[in-house]
Formats: C-alpha cells, structure tokens, sequence
C-alpha cells in the first residue's frame, strides 16, 4: 500500500540520491560534531533518507541515536518531546513518533536546503550554497517518558504494544535516565516540545519559557509563550493531532480536510511500526472508535483506518481483534509482582489523629498475589519506605463465575496498628455490605482479608468511610462527643 513519491506526484525533480550520498561523503570532513552525530552521510542512518520506509530497524537506530545523544555530557543540545506525566499509550507514542519525525525532517530539509539547485539540464550539483545553509538547521528530537522505566510493566497495553512489535525499549530514555531540568542547566536543552499535555508538571514548569510546540488534546490552560506553536483539538486520542501534524509538516499534501483520496505515507514515516503504534492509541483512547464514545471525532477515525491499512489492518475485523488485544493487555495484571500490584494504583493520606493510611488498588485477587511470605514481605517493605501505619488492599476482578468481585485486605508492621486494622474493618464493614472473611487468604493479611459483599463500592467510598472511623476516634481521645 505504499503510495508513490510525493514529489514526484506533484511534478518536483528531486535529485538522484545517490548522487546526492555522494556529494555526502565528499563534504564529510567539513561536518560540524552534531552532523556527525545525526550520521547523514552514513549508508545505515535509514531514518534520515528522504522517502525510505521507516522500518523497525530505522526506528531502533533512532531511538539507540537519539538516547545517546541526550546521555552524552558533552552532545549538541537537543529538542526534549516530552509526553506527560501518565506516561500512557497515548503518550508514549506520540512522544517517540513526532520526536523522529522532528529529527528526519531536520536532517531532509538541511540536505535539500543547503545545496545550489542542480543544474537544470545536466542535473549536476553546483556547490553548496552558504548562505541557504545559514538559514536552516540540524535538529535532534528526543523522546522523553514521563515515568520510571521500571513502571512500563504497569502499563500493559503499552508494555506489550513495544514488544509485539519489536521496538528496543531499552534505548528509549526515560524519566530515571534524564533530569530535563538538569539537561537545561547544563545548556544542552535547545527547546521543549509538549505532546499529550499542554502545561508542564510541576517539577518542570519552568521548561515553559523553552516550549516552542504543543500537541494536545486536552483543556488548553493557555501557559505556554505567545511564540508557541499550538496545536490543541478536541479529538479522541493526541496520536490523532500527532498524524495530522507530522504528515502535513512532511509536506505531504492531503485531498479533502478529512483526508479523502490521501494515500501518501509522509515520506514513509507510515511504513509499518510507526503507523501500528498511532493507529493502536487512537483505538485505546476511543474504545475501538466507539461513535459512542462523547471524544470520538471523525479525525480519529480517518486517521486510524489510514494507518491502521499501512500497518496491515485491512479491515474492521482486524482493527478489533488489535483493539481487544489492548484492552485485555492493558487490564491483565496477572504478571505482575507484588510490589507492582501495590504501586500500580497507590493513593495515602493522614487521617484522624495522624494516622497515615495508604489504598492500594488492583485486579487480582488477594490469594492469587503470589507466595503469601513474599507478599507480606513486600507489603512491610512498602509501608516502610513510606511511613504508612495501616495498608489497605483493595482488590477488585471478574470471578470464575463471571461476576465482578471485590476484596478487601489489612496490614500493618506492629500490633499496636493491627489491633487498629481490626477496628477499622468493624467499623466500615456495613457500609461496604458486609465483610466475609476469606478462607485460604491468612498466610499473608492472617484473618484480615475478606469478601466485600457491595461490589460496587470502590475506593471512593471506603476511604471516606475509613477517614470517619479515624476522626470518630481522635474525638473518643479527646474526650470529645
């Protein structure tokens, strides 16, 4: 399904590339250290070479460039496209697929640009034009995740997508491999481009003042500069935005605003990889393009079906099947460790008489965690490292039967905290429909785990219902009520 060049579609002569690989290594040693690093003149640098595929090995290779460049203490400075704090599907691939497609079209355009145009008969180059190439400059993208690279595993859909496909994950920087503030106090920063989000965390926000892009699709908070190049629309998923952009930017001209009679790949930035991994988060983002679904536009679903069939998903059939591939990927936690299982999804507070309380939220069963004095191994050293009292393990999955079920655990490091457990179970017990003690959970939470007879109660109801127990206690302590 790859669609002839589009220069020569549209009548532009563009220059033998071999010839033009010539002219390359001829001019290598005048190259400046970040030409060098970008390997424009190298035969294997697949992903700088105006029309080639970008196959999975172009993409690994940029994404092994790309972390070693931004690693290297004494590297150009590079542009940072930063994916926000989530760090989900979503996010990760628009952060990977515009920060190459900034870094192809970079190394592209310097090559045409900075040359004389050949000679219109012979077709002979003749020379290099210093001042054309005084206006344009190389450009290294790097692909920033928002999240430790230890947590990917927690992100199933995304885990597995990278894998399926073959993407080197490990040459994929990361926010335990990279402090960006850092990166900008060394003077290695050149610019910040935002995917997925619009406003930096907070930790970073003073990278605002070195944003000159934003691709979102979420509330526009209006922070970035005035100079900013935005692009925020009200689609389904940011990959949506994250095509259009890079394909209009590849100068790939599309018929129609909806892209009807569009069958160019942008420069082969569609070719395989790239193309499923987009096509992939629109369909997670809009639940397989559910019309349903209230964030669902008509862009998604152009997009998605354009990349989808580039990928090789010809049909409805075949985008489904991908589609609940993600969703059971995305929701199965059954591989994952204990302590995986508790920090998937952690929120703590300090209740009542500063009682720290932590709710861990999962989707297996309590049992089925793992060999109980690993589990309660894990637990202790999780409330240790950070300073939790009481540990409350709520669990929430699709029975044997069916049926959806919750369970409810306690734990604690010391018998003064786990006589409060023990209270606190009492005291929330009807409010959740009643507690049932489970049979065959005690090696790891003794006789504190149990059946949750309202399924439907969730977090949001037991740590209302827990801050109550705590608050009704301080009071009993104060000699109050």
């Amino acid at each position: 399904r790859m669609s002839a060049s589009p220069a020569a579609a549209l009548g532009v002569h563009r220059p033998d590339l071999k010839r033009v690989a010539n002219h390359r290594v001829r001019r290598r040693g005048a190259m400046a250290p970040i030409e060098a690093a970008f390997r424009v003149a190298s035969t294997d640098a697949a992903y700088t070479q105006a029309e080639a595929p970008i196959d999975l090995d172009a993409l690994n290779l940029f994404l092994r460039d790309s972390r070693a460049i931004a690693l290297d203490p004494n590297g150009e400075p590079v542009t940072l496209v930063m994916g926000n704090e989530a760090a989900d599907l979503d996010s990760i691939v628009s952060a990977i697929t515009y920060a190459l497609h900034v870094t192809r079209r970079s190394c592209i355009d310097y090559e045409w640009m900075d040359r004389d145009p050949p000679d219109p008969v012979t077709g002979d180059f003749d020379g290099w034009n210093n001042e054309k190439e005084s206006q344009c400059e190389l450009r290294f993208a790097v692909p920033y995740v928002a999240c430790a690279r230890e947590d990917l595993p927690l992100r199933g859909d995304a885990a597995w997508l990278l894998d399926d496909i073959g993407v080197d994950v490990d040459s994929i920087v990361f926010a335990d491999d990279l402090d960006p503030m850092a990166l900008d106090a060394s003077g290695r920063l050149r610019d910040v481009v935002l995917v997925d989000h619009n406003v930096p965390p907070a930790k970073h926000r003073e990278l605002l003042g070195k944003t000159t892009r934003v691709i979102d699709h979420h509330v526009d908070e209006e922070l970035y500069p005035l100079e900013c190049d935005v692009m925020i629309g009200p689609v389904g998923s940011c990959a949506t935005l994250i095509a259009e952009q890079a394909s209009e930017e590849a100068e790939i001209g599309i018929d129609g605003m909806l892209g009807h009679g569009y069958t160019g790949n942008a420069r082969g930035l569609w070719a395989g990889p790239l193309a499923k991994m987009i096509a992939a988060a629109i369909l997670v983002d809009t639940q397989n393009l559910d019309v349903n679904n209230e964030r669902t536009r008509m862009e998604d679903y152009v997009w998605c079906h354009r990349l989808a069939a580039f990928a090789g998903y010809e049909d409805v059939e075949a985008m489904t099947s991908l589609y609940e591939t993600l969703k059971r990927k995305r929701f199965d936690q059954s591989g994952l460790s204990p302590r995986d299982l508790l920090r998937r999804d952690y929120k703590q507070w300090t209740l009542g008489d500063d009682v720290c309380v932590g709710i861990a939220s999962f989707g297996v069963a309590l049992n089925a965690m793992g060999d109980a004095g690993v589990v309660k191994a894990t637990c202790d050293a999780f409330m240790r490292d950070r300073g939790v009292h009481v540990l409350v393990l709520m669990s929430a999955f699709e029975g044997e039967d069916g049926s959806f079920k919750r369970q409810l655990g306690f734990t604690s490091l010391d018998d003064e905290n786990a006589q409060l457990c023990e209270k606190m179970a009492t005291a929330i017990g009807d409010g959740l429909g009643g507690l049932r003690t489970i049979e065959g959970a005690g090696g790891a939470f003794g006789a504190m785990a149990f059946h949750q007879g309202d399924a439907k109660a969730s977090r949001k109801k037991v740590q209302p219902l827990l801050a109550e127990f705590l608050e009704a206690e301080k009071a009993a302590a104060d000699g109050v009520g």
